[in-house]
């Protein structure tokens, strides 16, 4: 796990949790996300200085967590779909293809996922790239659920207040439609890539349609994490809308408050 901590002075933290694409790693996607930690934080810092103040006095630490299964440990007659290079820091959520199949190394995914939650949480938000997108979506599902139903993924968590979504899709395997049994409420910006060929259209807007508060933005290109000032503007308005929203929905239980 790689955590990027900008100051240690501030008691309080708004934490957000950082998940790489296939075979990526905690610090190459923070080599990419870096140039947006300036403007996500000023947008925290003013909805915070309006409306809870108390929770986020000037801190936001952005959490880049590795996958938990080694790339160069995957068979290559195993890699159906995704299919990792083969560098020493690469890492996987689990593979296989999600359109058809049910994915390998989950297991290892919801109890490393679990652990960081419990034990580095509380998040505020998350954000990911492809497959990471694909779990920061899941994990802003369950966290409105409370769900039981999988036994390697016990947290104690409050939902999450925003999730920004990088080329995301869903596991359609009828193995995982518990996971998208409910509308999730959650804001979630969805960034969709009109050239992408890795994730494609259809995919992402098959895992909008599962988001009931859901923003989508084209940009032209292809499978890979957007660049420039309309990015940083869309991101920030995201941040100050959803902060606020969250508020709104449910009080904050200080029970969450990291000190």
């Amino acid at each position: 796990m790689y955590l990027e901590t900008p100051s240690q002075q501030a008691p309080r933290k708004a934490k957000i949790l950082m998940l790489h694409g296939t075979g990526q790693s905690a610090h190459t996607f923070q080599t990419k996300m870096r140039y947006l930690h300036d403007p996500i934080a000023r947008a925290v810092f003013a909805t915070s200085s309006i409306t809870h103040e108390y929770l986020y006095p000037g801190v936001v630490e952005f959490v880049y967590l590795d996958g938990p299964i080694p790339a160069s440990e995957i068979d290559a007659c195993d890699e159906s779909y995704m299919k990792p290079n083969r560098l020493p820091d690469s890492w996987l959520w689990g593979y296989g293809d999600p359109e058809t199949s049910e994915l390998k190394g989950l297991e290892h995914t919801w109890k490393h996922l679990a652990i960081v939650l419990n034990e580095h949480g509380p998040f505020v938000g998350v954000i990911g790239f492809s497959a990471g997108a694909a779990w920061s979506v899941i994990l802003t599902a369950l966290l409105e659920q409370n769900n039981k139903m999988n036994p390697h993924f016990q947290v104690k968590h409050p939902p999450m207040q925003f999730c920004i979504a990088f080329s995301a899709f869903m596991f359609e395997h009828q193995t995982y439609e518990w996971i998208y049994s409910r509308k999730i409420q959650t804001p979630v910006m969805h960034f969709i890539a009109a050239l992408d060929t890795w994730v494609t259209e259809r995919q992402s807007l098959k895992l909008v349609d599962q988001c009931a508060n859901a923003q989508v933005e084209y940009f032209q290109g292809s499978h890979y994490i957007p660049r420039g000032p309309q990015i940083k503007e869309l991101v920030t308005k995201f941040i100050r809308k959803t902060t606020g929203w969250a508020l709104e929905r449910d009080q904050v239980d200080p029970e969450w408050i990291d000190v």
